[in-house]
Parts: C-alpha cells; structure tokens; sequence
C-alpha cells in the first residue's frame, strides 16, 4: 500500500543489542538485509555527572553529595556500571544503609 501511494515506509527499531544479533539470524534474513544500525552509546562516559545529578536531586535542603558518597566511591560505580538503570537501582539498595539519613 505504502508503495502504491507513492510513499517510503521506515521503521526504527530500538532495542538492546541482542536485537541487533537477533535480526541477523538466518530465519530473518529476509529484514536483516535491509536494515541498518545506528549505535547509540547513551550516556556512556557521563556516569559520574549522573551520579552527581541524580544526588542532587534526591537530597534534602541542597546537602552536599560527598556527605554521602566519597568521590572514590562515585568513581568507581561510574567505571563499573554502565547504564543509569544500574546506578539507580546500586544507590537505592545502598543510600538506606548511611548514617547520614537525615540528608536524604
């Protein structure tokens, strides 16, 4: 129909990169020879200003971020998670665990 009337029909498909693994196998070769891929890295190399970000947003009164989390600390949850999904679930099981729960 889309051909008929003239048009072009795309779709975007965004997804984990399984996805990408997925559209390659032999049984959808069909769309796998027609699509392309568009990496996009998010926020990768930003997770320490995240961190940063998401502290201040979730602390009482302005406190500041390194009465909670040393900068050691930030650095290493920024190097060793990836996805802002991880860094949120890691300090929501970790920030009820601090002696300073007047901050947050």
């Amino acid at each position: 129909m889309v051909v008929d009337g003239g048009g072009v029909l795309s779709i975007v498909l965004a997804g984990h990169p399984k996805l990408r693994n997925a559209l390659l196998r032999p049984n959808m070769e069909e769309i796998g020879f027609r699509f392309a891929i568009f990496p996009f890295e998010g926020m990768v190399g930003h997770q320490a200003e995240f961190i940063a970000w998401l502290l201040g947003r979730c602390l009482k009164g302005g406190a500041d971020a390194t009465a909670i989390l040393e900068q050691d600390a930030v650095d290493l949850l920024a190097a060793r998670l990836r996805t802002p999904l991880q860094l949120v679930q890691y300090l929501t099981r970790t920030l009820p665990a601090f002696k300073h729960k007047s901050l947050i």
